[in-house]
């Protein structure tokens, strides 16, 4: 499994537990926003990836994404 943050190796990544390698993934996300309400390309992103129309609340969408 490739790791998706760049402060753990591929295989640092694989030996976590999964809610620690959700938690990983998550925090790696610090910083990223929306622009303006419920908008902007990682907030598109993070919609598209649930199956999910623009304009729509994406925080449990986030969550979603960050567990798959």
């Amino acid at each position: 499994m490739r790791s998706p943050v760049k402060y753990l190796t591929d295989a640092q990544y694989t030996a976590l537990p999964i809610q620690e390698r959700a938690l990983s993934f998550a925090s790696a996300q610090v910083g990223k926003r929306e622009e303006g309400h419920n908008a902007g390309p990682f907030v598109h992103m993070i919609l598209a990836k649930v199956g999910l129309r623009d304009g729509l609340p994406w925080c449990a969408s986030f969550v979603s994404w960050v567990l798959r």
